[in-house]
C-alpha cells in the first residue's frame, strides 16, 4: 500500500498516551472468556464509569482493586499494589502462570476462573504472548506494549508515593494509605491529560491548567457522560504506523498487540525512549495501518448500531452550515472523488467518515 503520512507534530508517545487514557472511560461492552472461548460484544453499551479515575492501573470494581493491592500491614507494604521484580525492574504481576494456559491464582476464584477484566483479543494470542501479560485493572491495559509501559510508569510511581506517605504517617493503614495515594496518583494523572496531553492537542494560544475549583459551584457544571459520538471520535488509529522502532529493531505493529515481550526486554525507561523516538503518523483519512483496518470497519458498524446521525445535522447542531457539496468536506480531490464513490452524495455521509475527512484547522487568535 502507499505509505503513511508522518505527523508534523508528534511521536509515538502520543497516541499511547491517547490510547491509555481513553481506554480508561471508552468502553465498548466486550467481553471474552479464556477458559471457555465464548466471545460477546454490544457495541450500543459500555461498561464505562465516564470519569477519569485510572481504573486500566486500578481497576472498575472495588473487588478487583483489592486483588490488585497488598492488603499488608507491614510498614514496607502499606498502601502498595501488588508487583514483581524483573532484571532489576518493577513490573506488575503476571495474569499467567508460567505455562501461558492457566491464570495465576491470585487472580482467580476458587475454580480457577479470573476475576480480573480478561484482556480483550485473548482468543488470538498464544502461549508465549500470554506469559507476558499483566495483571491490571483494565481489559485493554494489555494492548499494546506501549499501553503496558504507561501503566506500569503510574504503578512505580504509585508503589514509590506509598512508600513516603507510609514512612511520614506511621499510623495509617493499610487502607487510608492506598486511598492517599490513589487520590494523589489520579489528581497527578489528570494534571498530565490537561496541562500537557491536551495543551499539546490545543491549537489556541490560551493554555489550560488543571483547577477545578471554577467549576465547583458553576450551574453548568454536571456529572460526565460519555457519549456514543466521544467514543467515535476519539478513534485515532491512523496516528499509529504500520511498523515501529523498538531497540533498534523495526518491528511490524500487528506482532506488538497483546505482547509485553518487547517492553519487558528493552525496560521502561527504553521503552519511553524509543516511543519518544519513533513519529507517530497523521491523523485523517486513508493512512490507517493496514493491521487497524479491520478496526476502522468495526468503528463505522458501531455507529450505525447506535443510530448516529449523518455529518452535516452535527455540523448543523454546532452551528456550521451544513455541507452542500464534498468540497465543503475537504478541499482535497482524491478524497472527494472517493467520498463520492461511496456515499453519492453529501447529505449520505457518516458522522466517523466525515469527521476524518475534514484537514486539520489551526485557530488563529489576535492578542486583544
Amino acid at each position: 500500500g502507499e505509505q503513511q503520512r508522518l505527523c508534523p507534530k508528534s511521536t509515538c508517545l502520543f497516541p499511547a498516551f491517547a490510547q491509555y487514557l481513553t481506554d480508561g472511560f471508552i468502553r465498548t461492552m466486550m467481553a471474552n472468556d479464556f477458559l471457555s472461548g465464548a466471545k460477546s460484544e454490544d457495541r450500543t453499551r459500555n461498561t464505562s464509569n465516564h470519569e477519569i479515575d485510572q481504573c486500566p492501573l486500578y481497576g472498575r470494581t472495588r473487588e478487583q482493586v483489592e486483588l490488585l493491592r497488598t492488603m499488608s500491614e507491614h510498614p514496607d507494604e502499606r498502601g502498595k499494589l501488588k508487583s514483581e521484580v524483573i532484571d532489576g525492574e518493577e513490573w506488575p504481576l503476571k495474569l499467567f502462570n508460567a505455562d501461558g494456559n492457566t491464570f495465576n491464582p491470585e487472580f482467580t476464584d476458587a475454580k480457577g476462573k479470573p476475576l480480573l477484566d480478561q484482556p480483550l483479543g485473548i482468543m488470538k494470542t498464544n502461549e508465549e504472548m500470554r506469559r507476558t501479560l499483566f495483571a491490571v485493572g483494565g481489559d485493554r491495559a494489555n494492548a499494546a506494549p506501549q499501553v503496558s509501559m504507561l501503566n506500569t510508569l503510574f504503578l512505580r510511581e504509585h508503589n514509590r508515593l506509598a512508600g513516603i506517605i507510609s514512612s511520614v504517617n506511621g499510623s495509617w493503614n493499610d487502607q487510608r494509605v492506598f486511598d492517599a495515594t490513589r487520590a494523589c496518583i489520579t489528581v497527578m494523572f489528570i494534571k498530565i491529560v490537561v496541562e500537557e496531553y491536551i495543551n499539546h492537542i490545543n491549537s489556541t494560544p490560551l493554555k489550560l491548567i488543571a483547577d477545578p475549583s471554577a467549576a465547583w459551584k458553576a450551574k453548568w457544571n454536571k456529572p460526565i457522560w460519555i457519549t456514543a459520538e466521544f467514543s467515535l471520535l476519539y478513534r485515532w488509529h491512523s496516528l499509529v504506523p504500520e511498523t515501529m522502532v523498538w531497540d533498534g529493531k523495526v518491528i511490524d505493529g500487528a506482532t506488538l498487540r497483546l505482547n509485553n515481550d518487547v517492553l519487558i526486554k528493552r525496560g521502561l525507561t527504553g521503552a519511553m525512549a524509543d516511543m519518544s523516538a519513533n513519529r507517530a503518523t497523521e491523523l485523517g483519512l486513508g493512512n490507517t495501518a493496514s493491521w487497524l483496518v479491520e478496526i476502522e470497519g468495526k468503528a463505522i458498524a458501531q455507529a450505525r448500531s447506535n443510530r448516529i446521525a449523518r455529518f452535516i445535522d452535527y455540523q448543523h447542531s454546532f452551528g456550521h452550515d451544513r455541507a452542500q457539496t464534498w468540497s465543503d468536506v475537504t478541499p482535497d480531490a482524491g478524497v472527494q472523488a472517493e467520498l463520492k464513490s461511496l456515499y453519492g452524495t453529501v447529505d449520505q455521509l457518516e458522522f466517523y467518515t466525515g469527521l476524518f475527512a475534514q484537514p486539520r484547522t489551526t485557530i488563529q487568535c489576535s492578542a486583544r
